[in-house]
């Protein structure tokens, strides 16, 4: 009876998400203002450019990863990967506490197992990678932080998404993984079996099945079988979970708890048949052309509102490095004096290959890839990142995190004019509607650079303008590039607190 009510809710959560999703297509193979220039008034915000509450906010909302854009647009395949695992998550009543946003820098020894992982697959989340003094650490995992600050009782599903970090793999420290947590009564290893036969028929289809192979006393592999075309996909892997992540959750002796691991680039490595996950992170445009879909960016945030809208504008995201390799600064003619807390990264005790620093601002990493494509033949790009920056405060043990958003473009139709009307229209998305832009020449790593205000104030924390032809040589790109960058944490609290200067912090 139990299996025939789990097919049955199936069958439910299915039709519900074939009457949401749409397709997707594999590929086929701050400085000082000097002179005031004119004021540029955004439009007024209406329901579409509103950022959607999160679930905290309101529960009820529809997953915004189930919407449908306005025609069949590029998405990152790691976009379109992490969004076909989540929608999934999301139709079998999970919440996300962390879809992006959580800090991806923790205090050293806050991090802990919770569960007991396979040490020849996770033996590099307890050996994290050690910032600054060695008071904190890069995050190897990201439902620990999460369990603590929890503030809710069983039953619980609760997912977390976002960046972690293996020092071990100095080519691609970074990756993306999804966490979760379950706690129900009676979670027994046959009723974990069902839960995941559900998922995997709310992730391709009815006839989809899913196993839990033992990899250890009490771990399991996941691996999901798509029906329609007979491919089996190892997605992750799970077990109980350990005592110290019940006790963090506050889930009492009444409830059962498990914990999973979905790990997003694999699946995207299986999922369009790529050679290795390093194709991700080449950022080549030609390659992430040929990915696309209709469906809405898998997130509540506004940055997730942000990646949508620069999608049906054409722009492609791109995954830049967290870790910058020493010079990157100076190659981009950064100013190198002390005052200026962007001009070097947050270092690491022992650098990761060539990589030495957290990043401080995402627009390095945009003009070499910039660079990188003008090289090798692409005539126009219209590219953008949205990603964690990290600036150490003096006297503070952690940095200041912020999520930042920099976009960049070359091309022969991209003028000064049309750049700075792809900037207006990001910022109407998050409702600024008075804005002024303020000619600086301060800023060195611009030809010609604007800050942005509102009413006077510059706690927009914004910028934007012609790159500088120092960095565009140095970085061959043989046209004139623009690049814009935005605090999207700043920008997020100024709207929820129009008359308080913002202080991005921790």
């Amino acid at each position: 009876m139990k299996r025939i009510l789990s097919i049955i809710l199936s069958l439910v959560m299915l039709l519900g998400m074939m009457a949401g999703c749409a397709s997707e297509a594999p590929p086929s193979g701050s400085a000082e203002p000097t002179d005031a220039i004119e004021q540029t008034v955004a439009p007024e915000p209406t329901a579409e450019t509103e950022p959607r509450a999160g679930p905290e906010q309101n529960a009820e909302s529809e997953p915004q990863g189930v919407s449908v854009l306005s025609g069949t647009i590029n998405r990152h395949p790691l976009g379109i990967a992490a969004d076909r695992l989540k929608e999934a998550l999301y139709m079998m009543g999970f919440r996300f506490v962390d879809n992006g946003d959580g800090m991806e820098i923790e205090a050293a020894g806050e991090s802990f197992a919770t569960w007991e992982e396979p040490g020849d697959v996770f033996g590099w989340q307890s050996d994290p990678a050690y910032l600054g003094k060695g008071e904190c650490v890069l995050r190897t995992r990201i439902l620990p932080v999460q369990l603590n600050a929890l503030n809710q009782s069983a039953p619980l599903r609760l997912a977390a998404h976002g960046n972690v970090y293996n020092k071990n793999d100095l080519e691609l420290a970074k990756r993306s993984q999804i966490e979760g947590f379950v706690a129900e009564q009676g979670l027994s290893l046959d009723f974990w079996n069902d839960f995941w036969n559900q998922y995997a028929i709310v992730l391709f289809g009815l006839g989809s099945t899913a196993a839990l192979e033992s990899v250890g006393e009490e771990s399991f592999k996941i691996t999901v079988t798509n029906q329609s075309d007979g491919n089996t996909y190892e997605i992750g892997y799970t077990g109980p979970a350990s005592d110290e992540a019940i006790s963090a959750a506050g889930v009492n002796d009444d409830y059962d708890a498990w914990v999973f691991i979905l790990d997003v680039d694999q699946f995207a490595v299986q999922y369009f048949s790529l050679p290795d996950r390093s194709v991700l992170y080449e950022n080549d445009i030609e390659f992430l052309k040929q990915f696309t879909s209709d469906t809405a960016s898998g997130g509540y945030t506004p940055d997730y509102r942000l990646i949508d809208t620069l999608r049906q504008m054409r722009y492609l995201q791109v995954c830049g490095d967290s870790i910058y390799p020493d010079g990157i600064y100076v190659k981009m003619n950064m100013i190198q004096e002390e005052w200026d807390t962007n001009n070097s990264g947050y270092l690491l005790v022992e650098p990761l290959g060539e990589h030495v620093a957290m990043r401080t601002v995402l627009t390095p990493s945009i003009e070499d890839i910039l660079g990188r494509n003008y090289q090798s033949g692409v005539e126009e790009a219209f590219i953008f990142e949205v990603g964690h920056i990290f600036k150490q405060g003096e006297g503070e043990t952690l940095p200041r995190e912020t999520v930042s958003l920099t976009m960049g473009a070359y091309g022969p139709d991209v003028t000064m004019e049309s750049f700075t009307a792809d900037v207006e229209a990001v910022l109407a998305l998050l409702g600024f509607t008075s804005l002024h832009y303020v000619q600086t020449d301060m800023a060195i790593a611009y030809e010609l650079c604007y800050v942005i205000l509102k009413d006077g104030d510059p706690s927009l924390n914004g910028n934007y303008g012609q790159i500088s032809t120092i960095a565009t040589e140095n970085f061959g790109i043989g046209d004139p590039a623009f690049m814009a960058n935005l605090d999207i944490t700043a920008m997020v609290q100024l709207m929820k607190n129009p008359d308080a200067l913002i202080e991005s912090a921790h």
